[in-house]
């Protein structure tokens, strides 16, 4: 029983040592403590270490080509000097010395030259005074010889001096080039960054040139860096390189490697043979060169640059992180591909729309353009009826046409009759739209003849019965017929003669086929169709299109002034073009206004779309922000999703709108697509989706994560 009791409290007592030992323990440990630091985002680049020294990249060491003392030196350290500039004078006196007596010496020579001369004429006179007297037997041949050789002396003794006096031109010229040199002019522009010699200092150039001061353009430097054999292998030309300066590591100045120079540097004091051995034990560097702006003159020469030269271009993480959300919501597409469908069709359906109807716009725009420009761009027309009806009309009549042929800008009247008659051929009746016209009518409307001829005016004067048929109406009146010229036809009982038929044209405003048209002499008409010698309308053509308002201004006022009242209505195809097309204008914004609203119904779509899924992933939304995600991160996600919604609707929308184009084209619908509004039905498809997304991004953004966790 005792052994018991001992053994209990055996036991509470290691249990009490062992609890205290334990607390002892603990509390002698020292404490964990923790280092924070922020994490920053950055760029991962390998790049290779290098230093360098920075130089001007063109300068000029200028130096003295003659000897002497400087007596003006005209410029300092950092001086701005243009090309041209003097910079330095040194004593001309040994120079100037020099060149005096170089010209006495060539003015005596001269004097001699001259001498020598008057010698030569001399012995010229005597040598032929000497042939004169051996003719009469009156000399000796002694004497002779005696005169061609004094002429032969005094020849060869002009001669010498001549060289002479070459050669003290020549010395001459060279001393004047010496005395030029003793005034020293800037080579370029720049700034002189060095000075190496000061007034009154002797300079010797007998055996080298003695460098006077440095002129170097600062605005580009080069840095020449050191690279260790080790690693020149990674730098190449054209790679980029940035590098900082001592004192100012904050800022960055960027350029390329113009250069890596083929071999290092020799060392000093060795020769070529030593140099094409280095020691081994010393480390090879190479220099490599690249050139940097220095447009604020920030870079002095000799500063030392500590260039990382990159190996590769650092990855751009906004980019990384676009393409990553772009990718995530593309597998969110693929996932609710049924939805994303629905969404894309108002895109699609605006976006083709658009693309058509514009299309179309610019089509018929310039169909009916066209058109009308083949009637003609520099007429004027002019009809017999008056402004209203209430105004008594009166006929305009051939004298006025011919007084209005009188104005200077019209260069042709062309009075016309006009009617729908029957014309027949063997038994074959159709009725036509009959037109008796002037001969000018194929030049002024450029409308040429395809088979035979036009009529002459010759026939308008003697009312020939001859007619013109157009390309339809001839295949249409005589099927079967390959050639209708000669042939004839009825207009009521009076039978005309094809002489010609006109080329395809096709219809004016759509109202009238040109093609299904009689055309004869205006008198014919008038006399055996018609009956009227008066115009129904006329058509006037000018010489300078741009003045042909001021023509119809003319023409106005010359009918007022015979008529005394506007009884007539006159108008010219410039206006017409241009009011046509200011009609297709506005149907084509009509049009455009319609597709940009289904445009507009898709954008909604996508907002209400974009809606429903930021309500259906509120807990994923929340697991990100509370896993670290930030609020643009999710913003940048949900804006990525709609435009890349509608980037894609916009794509198909553009391949269903030229598809749908060449459809119609093919049905005969004339079409034109325009760049410029694919790319703005494309830009405004995804402008769309960047305004109608923002507003559940910036919902999900905005979302409290505890709330987006406990929400169901």
């Amino acid at each position: 029983m005792r052994g018991g009791k001992n053994r209990r409290k055996i036991f509470l007592g290691m249990t009490l040592a062992a609890t205290a030992g334990a607390a002892a323990w603990q509390f002698s440990r020292p404490a964990v403590e923790y280092d924070t630091a922020l994490i920053g985002r950055g760029d991962i680049e390998s790049s290779v270490t290098a230093v360098g020294k920075l130089q001007p990249r063109r300068f000029v060491d200028v130096g003295a080509q003659v000897s002497g003392q400087i007596q003006h030196l005209h410029v300092q350290p950092g001086d701005a000097v243009k090309k041209g500039q003097l910079l330095v004078e040194i004593d001309p006196s040994v120079q100037k010395a020099t060149v005096d007596a170089g010209r006495a010496s060539l003015t005596g020579l001269r004097a001699q030259l001259a001498e020598q001369q008057a010698q030569h004429m001399l012995a010229v006179r005597q040598s032929a005074r000497q042939r004169q007297l051996d003719v009469g037997g009156a000399t000796r041949a002694e004497d002779i010889d005696i005169a061609d050789a004094a002429l032969s002396t005094a020849a060869a003794r002009i001669d010498h001096i001549k060289a002479q006096i070459t050669q003290t031109s020549a010395t001459v010229q060279a001393d004047e080039v010496r005395l030029g040199y003793t005034r020293i002019y800037a080579p370029m522009d720049g700034t002189v960054v060095s000075v190496e010699a000061r007034e009154g200092q002797t300079l010797n150039a007998t055996y080298q040139t003695p460098n006077i001061l440095r002129i170097a353009d600062l605005s580009v430097m080069t840095v020449w860096t050191e690279v260790s054999e080790a690693e020149v292998r990674k730098v190449r030309a054209g790679m980029p390189v940035y590098f900082s300066t001592l004192g100012a590591e904050r800022r960055r100045w960027h350029g390329q490697v113009r250069q890596v120079l083929p071999a290092p540097p020799s060392s000093e004091g060795k020769s070529a043979d030593s140099a094409l051995a280095p020691s081994s034990n010393k480390v090879i560097v190479y220099t490599a060169l690249f050139d940097v702006d220095n447009k604020d003159g920030e870079l002095m020469p000799q500063m030392t640059a500590q260039p990382p030269l990159p190996q590769s271009d650092p990855p751009r993480l906004l980019l990384a992180e676009l393409r990553e959300a772009a990718r995530a919501a593309w597998r969110v597409m693929w996932i609710n591909r049924f939805r994303t469908g629905l969404t894309l069709l108002g895109i699609v359906i605006g976006v083709a729309s658009v693309i058509v109807m514009m299309a179309i716009g610019l089509g018929t725009r310039q169909q009916v353009v066209a058109q009308l420009g083949r009637f003609g761009s520099n007429l004027m027309y002019m009809a017999s009826i008056g402004e209203s009806s209430r105004i008594p009309g009166r006929s305009i009549t051939l004298q006025d046409l011919e007084a209005v042929a009188e104005i200077p800008n019209i260069v042709q009247v062309l009075p016309n009759v006009t009617g729908n008659k029957v014309v027949r051929y063997g038994n074959q009746d159709i009725q036509t739209y009959v037109r008796g016209t002037g001969a000018g009518l194929p030049e002024i409307q450029t409308w040429p003849v395809a088979r035979g001829a036009f009529f002459s005016r010759d026939d308008e004067r003697e009312l020939a019965s001859v007619a013109v048929l157009g390309h339809k109406l001839a295949r249409e009146l005589m099927p079967g017929v390959e050639d209708p010229v000669g042939r004839h036809v009825l207009i009521g009982n009076v039978p005309f003669q094809v002489v010609g038929v006109m080329s395809q044209k096709g219809a004016l405003t759509g109202d009238r086929d040109e093609d299904n048209i009689l055309i004869m002499p205006f008198s014919t008409a008038g006399v055996k169709v018609f009956g009227q010698r008066e115009p129904t309308y006329t058509v006037m053509a000018v010489a300078d299109v741009g003045r042909i308002l001021d023509t119809q201004e003319q023409v106005e006022a010359l009918l007022l002034e015979r008529h005394r009242l506007r009884d007539f209505s006159i108008g010219n195809a410039a206006a017409s073009i241009a009011a046509e097309a200011r009609t297709r204008d506005t149907m084509t914004m009509m049009l455009s206004l319609v597709a940009a609203v289904s445009l507009l119904v898709g954008g909604i779509g996508v907002m209400n779309v974009m809606l429903m899924t930021v309500r259906e992933r509120t807990r994923e939304i929340g697991i990100r922000l509370a896993t670290g995600a930030r609020r643009r991160d999710i913003l940048r996600q949900f804006l990525t999703e709609a435009v890349l919604v509608t980037l894609v609707g916009g794509s198909a929308g553009v391949a269903a709108g030229l598809a749908i184009g060449l459809a119609l084209m093919l049905a005969g619908v004339p079409l034109i697509f325009s760049l410029t509004s694919m790319l703005a039905a494309f830009g405004c498809a995804v402008a769309t989706g960047l305004l109608f997304g923002y507003m559940p991004a910036r919902k999900a953004a905005r979302l409290d994560p505890v709330a987006a966790l406990t929400a169901e």
